[in-house]
C-alpha cells in the first residue's frame, strides 16, 4: 500500500500531459521530489465553505541556494492552484498527495495531530543472499508543531521487530530517552500499528528492487506512514543515511552489515586495482 500521488508537476510532465486536473476536496501534502530532510514540504489546508486550498509555511524553508521563490501563501482556487504548481515545477519538480494521519494511538503518544508520524524501516542485502533488517524506528516530534525528524530535533524511538512494540528513544546526539518530553509517555512496551506488516513488506520490496536492479541494492530505508486505516510507503531512499544506526552499536557489529558489506566489496575487489593490502593491490596491477 503507497500512499496515493495526486499530480506530478514538472517540465517534463507539462509536455505530456495536458489532461485537466481534479483535486480531491481535502487537505493535501506538497513536496518536492528530490529535496532531503523535508525542505519544501507543506501541507494544503482546503477550506470546505470557501472552496479554495491555501499552502503553509514549509516544515523546512527552500534554502538560498535553490534561487526558488517559494510557494504563494493566500488562498487559491482549485484553478489557481493547479496553475501555480504547474509554474513552480518547471523550476523544481513538485508532487501533490492527499494528506495522510497519524494512528490515533501515536497522536496520544506525543501529543501532536498535524505532524504525519513515520516509521523509518532499514534494510540491507547481501549480494548472494536475502534482505535482513538492519533497524526499525518511529520519528516521532518532541513537542506539538515541532518536526518529526530526528536529525531536526525529534525523536527516533527504537522498534523491536519480534514484537512489534518500541524500546527506548535516542535523540540527535546519542542520548537515550525513556519518556514523550511533552506527553511524559512511558515508551517501552508500547505497540506499534502495523509495525509487523510494514517490516515484512519492506523485507519484499528490498527483494524486488535488488532482483531488478541485478542484486545492486544493498542498503534501502523505507518511510512508511501508520495511519487509523492501514499502514503506507511514502518513499524508499537508497542508499540511505545510517546515523542512528550507528548510535545503538557500531554498524560493523552488526552481523546483518557485515555480511551485506562484505558480499559487495567482493564485486569491488574483482573489478579494481585500488586495495588496501600492498601484496594484493601489487598483484593486481601487476
Amino acid at each position: 500500500p503507497a500512499a496515493e500521488i495526486v499530480r506530478h508537476f514538472s517540465k517534463e510532465e507539462t509536455r505530456l500531459d495536458d489532461r485537466p486536473v481534479s483535486l480531491p476536496r481535502q487537505d493535501l501534502f506538497l513536496k518536492p521530489v528530490a529535496l532531503r530532510l523535508s525542505i519544501g514540504a507543506s501541507i494544503v489546508h482546503y477550506d470546505e465553505k470557501a472552496g479554495k486550498y491555501q499552502i503553509q509555511e514549509p516544515f523546512e524553508p527552500f534554502p538560498q541556494r535553490l534561487a526558488f521563490d517559494g510557494y504563494p501563501l493566500e488562498p487559491l482556487t482549485e484553478k489557481e492552484l493547479v496553475a501555480e504548481l504547474t509554474r513552480l515545477g518547471k523550476t523544481l519538480p513538485l508532487m501533490l498527495q492527499p494528506r495522510l494521519r497519524t494512528h490515533r494511538d501515536l497522536v496520544k503518544l506525543c501529543g501532536d495531530e498535524e505532524s504525519l508520524v513515520t516509521a523509518r524501516i532499514i534494510t540491507a542485502k547481501d549480494f548472494h543472499d536475502g534482505c535482513h533488517l538492519l533497524m526499525a524506528f518511529l520519528r516521532l516530534p518532541s513537542q506539538p508543531g515541532g518536526p518529526a525528524l530526528p536529525v531536526s530535533g525529534g525523536l527516533a524511538v527504537r522498534i523491536d521487530a519480534a514484537s512489534g512494540r518500541l524500546s527506548h528513544a535516542t535523540t540527535k546526539y546519542g542520548g537515550s530517552v525513556a519518556l514523550h518530553p511533552f506527553t511524559h509517555v512511558r515508551f517501552e512496551g508500547i505497540e506499534v500499528p502495523f509495525a509487523g506488516e510494514a517490516i515484512r513488506d519492506c523485507l519484499k520490496i528490498h527483494e524486488a528492487l535488488a532482483q531488478e536492479e541485478s542484486g545492486l541494492v544493498p542498503i534501502v530505508g523505507f518511510d512508511v506512514a501508520l495511519c487509523d486505516h492501514g499502514y503506507f510507503f511514502i518513499e524508499a531512499n537508497s542508499p540511505c543515511g545510517l546515523y542512528f544506526q550507528k548510535l545503538e552499536k557500531p554498524l560493523l557489529y552488526d552481523e546483518h552489515f557485515q555480511r551485506c558489506l562484505e558480499s559487495h566489496l567482493q564485486i569491488v575487489r574483482r573489478c579494481s586495482t585500488i586495495h588496501p593490502d600492498p601484496a594484493i593491490r601489487s598483484s593486481l596491477q601487476g
